[in-house]
């Protein structure tokens, strides 16, 4: 199950995101986004659980929970927004 956390630190790194979300269970793929300009983290990211109730324990246990002083906010992924169809052929040019 897929987890979106943010509020993350400048300084968290996906080894801390792993050990904290470990004792709730299996943790698999970590993705921070890292501002490429300093290196340094986003603000949010993303944690996969393969089992849905150990992924739930985990966002129950650690939403508020402060990593590197900053509260975590732990959610269950939101699927995204379907993206619209392209329209670069269509220019409103008429026919």
């Amino acid at each position: 199950m897929p987890i979106t956390v943010s509020n993350l630190g400048p300084s968290v790194t996906a080894p801390a995101l792993r050990q904290l979300f470990a004792p709730y269970g299996a943790v698999g793929v970590i993705h921070i986004m890292i501002n490429p300009l300093s290196g340094c983290s986003q603000g949010y990211g993303s944690v996969a659980m393969p089992d849905r109730q150990a992924a739930q324990a985990a966002i129950t246990g650690l939403h508020g929970t402060a990593l590197a002083g900053w509260p975590l906010i732990v959610h269950g992924a939101q699927p995204g927004a379907p993206r619209a169809a392209s329209r670069l052929g269509d220019r409103g040019g008429g026919t």
